[in-house]
């Protein structure tokens, strides 16, 4: 049974997925100081997937690996704020070890993105 607070991160998840995607992208393109980095967030489990992403959308083959965006992340350092894009997967640990293809697929999705909208780093976590 789903609780409000899942129903409305995956509701937040599947709009940013389906409508605000590509809009915040052409945002960070057009400004290319707007981001200095890409923060990239995987679970590490299926049952962390679970809490933001629905299943239909996990389990599809197409979106294995792909990077959404899931929100802006600040940090402040000698008086510089640096401000980051953050980018969730729907890979998680044992998919990643299990696959060296999934692993590529995603270093070159996030590369590609990196690229397009001008930064110089890329940063990882699991949750």
């Amino acid at each position: 049974m789903l609780k409000i607070k899942d129903i409305i991160r995956m509701g937040c998840f599947l709009l940013v997925l389906y409508v605000l995607q590509y809009p915040i992208l052409l945002f960070a393109r057009t400004f290319p100081n707007a981001f200095s980095y890409i923060f990239v967030v995987y679970p590490g489990t299926d049952s962390d997937l679970a809490g933001y992403c629905p299943q239909w959308i996990a389990k599809k083959p197409t979106n294995r690996s792909r990077p959404v965006i899931g929100g802006i992340i600040s940090k402040s350092q000698n008086g510089k704020i640096g401000r980051g894009l953050v980018v969730v997967v729907s890979n998680t640990v044992r998919n990643l070890v299990s696959s060296n293809e999934e692993c590529r697929l995603l270093q070159s999705r996030l590369l590609k993105i990196a690229k397009f909208i001008s930064v110089r780093a890329i940063a990882i976590i699991r949750k």
